[in-house]
């Protein structure tokens, strides 16, 4: 068997994504260690398995500027590391704008940092998550149904980035200087001497290459193309989990990598913290207190409220503790779906203090994490679930998370993780990031079992 070199290093724009990006990677025998903070040297030797890095952010809900001072310091440490290939982990469902989590100005960094690179390829779809893209328009699948992503129930109508266009290379054009061109799904099916030589021909073409893909063969495809590039150099890439599988299978099969055995878990009373105002985690904490869950909502606005803050939160927490020393299993939410008149009330009040609908994730997220934390080191608590792709991000720094290693891929895209942290309260915590558009509608119950439902 070969030497093993240092596969991957990768960024991933929000937190629930960036454990997407781990959990597919262990799938196909990459051992992968998920940062909170690109990691030092030291920390680094802590973890000498790791055959991939990974740093969670908060790309997602910046702007081109903050975008540009956080990313390219960024990318510079990680191409230290002489990964093959550095990915930026974008979300499968492709929601930016020019003005927020802007796909197009990564792509402008990127450029920027590999100047000999030819073409950035994209890879926006993610079969496995029900993520399709077919000659550039992106798909994505709610309740048994697959939708065009600018008439998706739940993407068409994201508080912050709503999706208006489906056709991906007309979206990212908005967003970057330079051109856009596409590999199809009919340049993925040639002969494999007549695709190499399409492939040629296209990253040399473009300064940013979407790419298609509708199922697992145009996945290893995939991976085939941009893997035997980065044997010879690091390639920048910027692409969802799709992505991330497609190198891992390549990997997987020229290394002989082998996935290790997943722990088995017992059943766990989880306290779960929501900012997502997605109706897929709206159903899920319904069949959770279906379930024998205990739910408490949080009105955003109290819970932002610059005055006496203290007060609200000692509320919150003496009726959450009551609840936990019961023991149900609880969750602490701030909305009932994407139609709860509170999210329109809590952007408005943003607006009329000078601040950006997009500054709700953070704000909602670190208040999250700081009312959890207390909840854990008060209570013991073991298990958590946090759940919002725009808040669980700032909500898990808050908690005080340093890194993150698989334990159960318990749904797709929304693993259970062991938490690192030098606070001794949560170092060993168990903590599953979930994305709103992310996991069965028995999810939660799945993470309280310590199982992967019946």
């Amino acid at each position: 068997m070969r030497e093993q070199p240092r596969l991957l290093a990768f960024y991933g724009d929000d937190f629930t994504g960036s454990t997407d990006t781990m959990e597919v990677l262990e799938s196909q025998g990459v051992r992968t260690v998920l940062f909170v903070q690109p990691p030092t040297e030291d920390r680094l030797k802590a973890f000498p398995h790791a055959q991939a890095i990974g740093v969670a952010g908060v790309a997602r809900t910046m702007n081109p500027v903050a975008m540009e001072q956080v990313l390219e310091p960024l990318f510079q440490r990680l191409i230290e590391m002489k990964p093959h290939v550095l990915q930026y982990k974008m979300c499968s469902t492709a929601d930016s704008s020019p003005d927020i989590g802007s796909i197009g100005k990564v792509v402008e960094i990127g450029k920027a940092l590999f100047h000999a690179q030819r073409a950035v390829p994209i890879l926006a779809a993610a079969p496995h998550l029900q993520r399709y893209t077919a000659f550039g328009n992106h798909f994505a699948a709610y309740q048994g149904k697959c939708y065009r992503l600018d008439r998706h129930p739940s993407m068409s109508r994201h508080p912050v980035t709503p999706m208006k266009e489906a056709d991906l290379l007309r979206h990212l054009s908005e967003q970057m200087n330079g051109n856009i061109g596409s590999f199809t799904i009919v340049d993925l099916e040639l002969p494999p001497t007549e695709r190499l030589a399409r492939w040629e021909t296209a990253i040399e073409a473009y300064d940013a290459l979407v790419i298609d893909a509708m199922n697992a063969e145009h996945i290893r495809t995939i991976g085939s193309l941009i893997g035997q590039e980065a044997e010879s150099s690091t390639r920048f890439v910027i692409g969802s989990s799709g992505l991330s599988l497609s190198l891992g299978a390549y990997w997987r099969q020229l290394y002989g990598l082998t996935t290790r055995q997943e722990q088995e878990l017992e059943p766990e009373q989880v306290l779960v913290l929501s900012g997502s105002c997605s109706p897929i985690t709206q159903n899920q904490i319904d069949t959770a207190v279906q379930q024998g869950f205990s739910k408490i909502k949080i009105d955003a606005l109290e819970l932002l409220a610059e005055n006496n803050p203290g007060a609200r939160s000692k509320r919150v927490l003496e009726e959450a503790e009551r609840s936990w020393r019961n023991g149900q299993s609880l969750i602490l939410y701030t909305a009932d779906g994407p139609e709860d008149e509170s999210i329109g009330r809590l952007h408005d009040k943003l607006l009329q203090d000078g601040e950006p609908v997009s500054a709700s994730g953070e704000r909602i997220g670190r208040r999250l994490g700081e009312i959890g934390k207390q909840l854990i080191a008060a209570l013991g608590i073991k298990r958590v679930v946090l759940a919002g792709g725009d808040t669980s991000g700032f909500a898990a720094l808050s908690i005080g998370l340093d890194a993150l290693e698989l334990i159960q891929r318990t749904a797709p895209g929304a693993p259970l993780c062991k938490g690192c942290s030098m606070d001794p309260a949560i170092d060993g915590i168990e903590i599953a990031l979930k994305g709103g558009q992310l996991g069965q509608p028995d999810y939660l119950v799945r993470i309280a079992s310590g199982g992967k439902g019946e």
